[in-house]
């Protein structure tokens, strides 16, 4: 062949795919061709460094200085073959851009470090298309001056090549670090270690992937089965990648009010920069709207996978900025279900589905991703323009809705429309269908129809009251539970919900806490184990609300079953262990609370939230038993959350016990954290600091506290002995003996048999010693005969 090489027949030859004989020939080219063959060099330099379409990142290849090394060596001939561009000085490969080489350059005259993109002279002369989308991309994104698009210093033309000189962004294009996010499971894991794998991903692209280890949601959690996303576990990670969207949004909706659709939006071409900027670059397919020649399109433009239906359908029709709209749509999904919206490598299926198919709802791909990130995304990706948001403004302020937790604007489409959808895309089996329906008087297919639509529905009614409990928006979350009940009274997962909300509500509450409400619950248990015996998550709540209702053998019973049929739900043996110790029996209470934080650490070492629940319960038994481990067990709790108010009010109690004025002392440090940290709402910790500050001498506080305890409900009986044994030693008798007397009054009926009294509420388990109060009593009684404080 005597023409030189195109830049299509490079990439194909460097990548393999050509047939034996036109590679053979393209190869005998290169022999002959000086002019190819340093082209095809740097190509091939360029694809080594650049990382599947990764962007201005770290240098790569630098040329050597020449008292380094021998002008002979593979670096000093890489070195050579950079073009000379006149202003600048090239000192390595970045990566390869969508069009053209990406080279690191020192602009001289401002001795400004900037990425220069090349098209070598030679692509030029053998493909004019590939200049006109150079220039293109230059002269668009010249107009642009966007914190979120990467600026434009410098085009024109030298002897070698093209050029094209930008900002230098330091980071990683977003299709790099998806396969990256899918290695490391981050949609997993809380907003420390998302720092940490982001810094990582981005500054040390070479860094082994490995798994951060996710964070932890409560123990107390919407059924597994209707989990939302909306909060708890991967919520950090879901947040990011929406402002990422709402940022990149932001840049598109400037340059289309500029004049200017990108027509290329993917990973490849969205850079997430070490300074946490998401970067729009290569507007080399922009079209600027007001240039006629480019308005119509009659053939495919943008990377395959991420082209909108109207891009995809090639026809000569008008193609706007809702085109952009679609493909950030669909960056978005991989964002969010690490794989694209159509997978597969023939082009022709991946252009059918994009024509013809829906994208499988993201949470259908992972349940984790929380129903308003997936409505949003499936707006954008709407096979109509006219469905998907009007403006990329509209779809940024819908996303910056779900990370301020408000009510997004977009709404999931109704069983009209969906049958209206599948009717468009299969008109032919459609009229077939109905054609068969009618001869045959069958309804079958349309039953169908009728139930899939109406299933969607109950869903879309679960995830979207489960975001308002999440919220604490209750009414809101009841109508939507009522919803989608009204529409399946027997739906297991609809019932299921609303056994949550009623549990969730009785927590905040108090005048909820009635039996006929407890009932209530128990009830909805029931009628679900009645359709699904083995529901884990309806056996877990029933034994919640039979420990309520203070039947204790049952609960037992019921939980028990839990663990048969899980034996690694380890919140399953601390609750079962928690109402053993209700019931009285503190041995096999101990041998379950010892299981449950064993499996908590080794199945939930993911869930350190969980983790300290299971050691501070464990704890608060041993501490009653009078076992030296509680306080280490206690100090495992904190360590995994050091703001847990249970946690540091045990570690107080602990204290306590100690019999020296500088144990007293720390208890009451640890008492006052956990009263702040409550808000000063928390009646236990504030009984810890009236308890503390009477042994530490504070006897007026102590009163004080004490009081304030009693009004938001704590134990009366030792709150008024600590009102009577402070005023004791203020020498105050008078008021010392009406608060003996109230404690008397008060004194609790469990302990005219029992020894102890256990509590466990919201997960926390508490006793209650009758040695403790007796001997408080027995103390105040003494002070008031002998009359000393």
């Amino acid at each position: 062949m005597s023409r030189c090489l195109s830049l299509a027949e490079i990439e194909r030859l460097s990548s393999g795919e050509l047939a034996e004989g036109e590679e053979g020939a393209l190869r005998s080219h290169l022999e002959t061709c000086e002019t190819c063959r340093i082209a095809f060099e740097q190509y091939r330099s360029s694809q080594a460094s650049a990382n599947d379409g990764e962007v201005a990142s770290k240098t790569v290849t630098t040329p050597p200085r020449p008292e380094d090394v021998d002008d002979t060596s593979p670096a000093a001939k890489v070195a050579q073959h950079f073009p000379k561009i006149d202003g600048y000085r090239i000192v390595g490969i970045v990566g390869q851009g969508g069009m053209g080489i990406v080279y690191r350059a020192v602009q001289t005259r401002l001795n400004r470090t900037v990425a220069l993109k090349v098209l070598p002279a030679i692509v030029g002369t053998a493909s004019p298309s590939a200049v006109t989308r150079f220039r293109r991309e230059a002269t668009a994104a010249a107009r642009l001056h966007h914190t979120n698009i990467v600026p434009i210093y410098d085009f024109g033309e030298s002897r070698d090549a093209y050029y094209c000189a930008m900002e230098l962004i330091t980071g990683q294009a977003l299709n790099v670090l998806i396969r990256r996010f899918a290695e490391q499971n981050i949609g997993h894991v809380g907003p420390t270690r998302l720092a940490t794998a982001l810094h990582t991903a981005i500054a040390d692209p070479k860094e082994t992937a490995t798994s951060p280890e996710p964070e932890s949601d409560s123990v107390d959690e919407p059924p597994s089965s209707i989990a939302s996303s909306s909060t708890g576990r991967g919520r950090p990670y879901y947040q990011q990648v929406a402002r990422w969207m709402a940022d990149a949004a932001d840049a598109l909706h400037y340059a289309h009010g500029e004049g200017i659709v990108h027509r290329d939006v993917k990973p490849a071409n969205l850079i997430l920069s070490t300074d946490g900027r998401i970067m729009i670059a290569d507007f080399g397919l922009a079209k600027v709207v007001d240039d006629e020649s480019l308005t119509l399109t009659g053939s495919l433009l943008g990377t395959l996978r991420y082209i909108s239906p109207e891009q995809a359908m090639a026809k000569r029709v008008r193609v706007d900025h809702r085109t952009d709209i679609y493909s950030l749509g669909a960056t978005m999904y991989e964002l969010l279900c690490f794989q694209p919206a159509f997978p597969g490598d023939d082009d022709k299926e991946i252009l059918g589905a994009i024509i013809a198919r829906d994208p499988a709802g993201p949470r259908k791909v992972d349940h984790q991703v929380p129903p308003e990130l997936e409505t949003i995304c499936l707006k954008t990706l709407e096979k109509s323009p006219e469905a998907r948001y009007a403006t990329a403004r509209a779809l940024a302020e819908d996303l910056r809705c779900y990370i301020n937790d408000l009510p997004i604007r977009a709404k999931r489409p109704g069983l009209a429309r969906r049958l209206m959808k599948f009717t468009r895309r299969h008109k032919a089996a459609v009229v077939a269908v109905v054609a068969v329906v009618l001869l045959a008087g069958a309804g079958a297919v349309c039953v169908k129809l009728w139930r899939d639509g109406r299933e969607a529905d109950i869903k879309a009614f679960i995830e979207s009251g489960i975001a308002f409990g999440e919220r604490g928006e209750w009414g809101d979350a009841g109508a939507d539970f009522a919803r989608a009940l009204e529409i399946d009274p027997d739906h297991v997962r609809a019932m299921l919900a609303v056994a949550w909300m009623k549990i969730e509500k009785l927590k905040t509450e108090p005048e909820l806490r009635t039996t006929d409400y407890r009932e209530e619950i128990d009830e909805l248990c029931r009628r679900v184990l009645d359709r699904e015996p083995h529901n884990l998550t309806a056996l877990n709540y029933r034994g919640i609300i039979l420990k309520e209702l203070e039947r204790y053998a049952e609960a037992i019973e019921v939980t028990k079953r839990v663990t048969d049929l899980d034996p690694g739900h380890y919140a399953a043996w601390s609750n079962l262990g928690a109402y053993f110790a209700m019931a009285g029996d503190l041995e096999k209470a101990l041998e379950c609370l010892i299981e449950g934080a064993r499996l908590a650490e080794e199945v939930g070492r993911d869930r350190p939230v969980d983790r300290a629940n299971a050691w501070r319960n464990l704890a608060a038994l041993e501490l009653y038993l009078h076992e030296d481990s509680a306080a280490e067990h206690v100090h495992d709790a904190i360590d995994l959350k050091r703001d847990d108010v249970p946690s540091l009010t045990l570690r107080a109690r602990v204290r306590l016990v100690g019999e020296g004025p500088s144990d007293w002392r720390i208890a009451l440090e640890y008492a006052e954290v956990a009263d702040h940290l409550a808000d000063e709402t928390n009646a236990r910790a504030k009984r810890m600091r009236a308890l503390a500050q009477l042994r530490c001498g504070e006897f007026a506080e102590a009163a004080k506290h004490a009081r304030l305890a009693l009004e938001l409900g704590d134990l009366p009986a030792i709150n008024h002995l600590i009102i009577a044994n402070a005023q004791a030693r203020l020498g105050d008798a008078e008021a010392a003996r009406a608060h003996l007397d109230a404690a008397g009054d008060a004194w609790p009926s469990e302990f005219e048999e029992a020894e102890f009294m256990a509590k466990y509420d919201e997960g926390i388990l508490w006793f209650e010693s009758r040695a403790e109060l007796e001997g408080l009593r027995a103390e105040t009684r003494g002070l008031l005969r002998t009359g000393t404080s």
